[in-house]
């Protein structure tokens, strides 16, 4: 099975100078049986010796926090951190979590804004 987010996450590793099985050891875990493996496959990682787990998504997050209470863990597409408790600040997520996001809250109203354009009609005068 080919993850290509995953080779690009290696690719990008190597490119910072991180040599799997030189300078680090890179595990990857998925749960293609469903997220209730999310738990054991986290465990699994701890058992390895794993000081760092990149996550991708909260509900992975908060999987891995509950086996590595103390572990940094690292994540990505999670839409709002600050909302599902990750973390008090999405700019400077700090203590053991740290990661990013693209939600902006001000991107919301810019959004509705271009909704209300398009849903608008236009004013009667336009058509002449």
């Amino acid at each position: 099975m080919t993850y290509p987010s995953l080779a690009a996450f290696f690719e990008q590793m190597q490119e910072l100078g991180y040599r799997d099985g030189e300078t680090v050891r890179l595990e990857a875990r998925f749960a293609e049986c469903g997220l209730e493996d999310l738990p054991t496959l986290a465990a699994d990682l701890v058992q390895c010796g794993a000081d760092v787990i990149a996550v991708v998504g909260a509900v992975t997050y908060w999987a891995a926090r509950k086996v590595a209470p103390d572990l940094l863990i690292v994540f990505a597409i999670v839409l709002d951190p600050v909302s599902a408790g990750m973390t008090d600040k999405a700019e400077k997520p700090g203590g053991r979590t740290t990661g990013c996001t693209n939600f902006d809250p001000c991107e919301i109203g810019e959004q509705i804004r271009i909704l209300n354009k398009v849903v608008q009609p236009p004013p009667s005068d336009a058509w002449h």
